[in-house]
């Protein structure tokens, strides 16, 4: 944390106070003077000092809450609002979304992601100096053998190449490619993390993820010769595996095909942007545009959602790019080409694109995908 906290909390419930002075209590909790019975007392405190973030308990009558919250959202830009609530009520959820809200949290949920929702919201310079973190990128497969761990391994590598410490992260529940892919091996990984009790930081990180180079760190998902009894099961401590990557790696990506839509909502919550890898096949279409009304149902902001059509070819589609599209509700599609012989050529030497291939087709729009992922600049294809 740089300097004083900027947290305020609206609430009249002593429970829910509770539970955020618990949430905050290793970066100094909440004092009496940050909590607001109502959000004219908020309103008047936030004239003198627009906060970091706000959190408003919009129970027990919420459509007054968010009728009051409206103008204050409208009015403080920089400050992140979440919304706090005893239940998960869709019209109410849509609403605070659009008038603006960052988030909206069910109040069993505060103990474990208050903190790592603060840090992520609050972490790109806006709201008075809530501690700077670095940036994560989720990548999602729409389907199998898409070619989504492919576009993690060199989106890390290339990163790697041109920015400070980069960690890549294998979220795979069953195959754990990314050790396979580039040859790493180790006693530890993910699942160790997600199994320990008490409290892990980005040193303990440090030290469980392996060294691929001098900037890349891979963080794997079991050592590859136990993944067959030693699958990741439990995500609960997903919000702390992502606080510390933030805090010690100025970028993470994680590779995460196959996880549970739940899960993959919290990584997509959790990250400053999410990649849904599909091909242009009826099959994916459907799949990735399930995926990304699964992922906006639980929350997720359609801007941090980024479609990606690989192995695209002008020619020869059974799916054309429009159709997908219309298919995508409108949703602009980022097309990679179908460079066989450069991506063949890194997959069986087991290498980056950048060491396999590095003059290839593929490489040189992963270059400038990567690019754009470590600026913050990345989006859908404008056409």
């Amino acid at each position: 944390m740089a300097g004083r906290r900027q947290v305020l909390l609206v609430t009249q419930d002593q429970g829910t106070t509770s539970a955020v002075g618990a949430a905050l209590e290793s970066e100094g909790s909440i004092g009496r003077e940050d909590i607001f019975r109502d959000l004219r007392g908020l309103s008047g405190r936030m004239e003198m000092q627009p906060p970091s973030a706000v959190l408003v308990d919009i129970d027990p009558s919420p459509t007054q809450m968010l009728a009051g919250l409206d103008p204050l959202v409208r009015k403080y830009p920089d400050t992140r609002f979440i919304v706090l609530s005893e239940a998960m009520a869709s019209e109410f959820m849509l609403e605070a979304m659009q008038m603006g809200a960052r988030h909206y949290m069910l109040k069993d949920a505060i103990k474990g992601t208050l903190s790592g929702v603060l840090h992520r919201l609050c972490s790109n310079g806006h709201g008075g100096g809530w501690e700077r973190g670095g940036s994560a990128t989720t990548i999602l497969s729409a389907s199998g053998g898409c070619g989504a761990t492919t576009l993690a391994v060199n989106i890390a590598c290339e990163i790697a190449e041109t920015s400070d410490k980069t960690l890549l992260v294998d979220l795979d529940p069953c195959y754990g490619g990314v050790g396979a892919y580039l040859g790493i091996d180790g006693q530890h990984g993910v699942v160790d993390l997600m199994g320990r009790g008490g409290t892990f930081d980005a040193e303990l990180l440090g030290t469980t993820a392996q060294s691929y180079s001098d900037k890349l760190q891979v963080l794997l998902s079991a050592p590859n010769n136990m993944l067959s009894e030693r699958l990741i099961t439990d995500y609960s401590r997903l919000d702390d595996l992502m606080a510390a990557c933030k805090r010690g790696y100025s970028t993470t990506i994680i590779d995460a095909p196959r996880v549970p839509m739940d899960v993959a909502a919290d990584l997509a919550r959790l990250s400053n942007i999410t990649l849904v890898v599909f091909q242009l096949t009826v099959k994916d279409v459907r799949m990735a545009r399930s995926m990304i009304s699964a992922l906006e149902t639980r929350g997720i902001a359609t801007a941090s959602i980024v479609p990606i059509v690989n192995r695209y070819h002008r020619r020869n589609l059974i799916v054309k790019l429009e159709e997908a599209e219309r298919a995508m509700n409108g949703m602009r599609l980022r097309c990679l080409s179908n460079d066989f012989q450069g991506a063949g050529r890194s997959s069986n030497f087991g290498q980056p694109l950048l060491k396999a291939a590095p003059r290839s087709v593929l490489r040189t729009e992963l270059q400038k995908l990567a690019s754009e992922i470590a600026t913050g600049t990345v989006a859908a294809k404008a056409r």
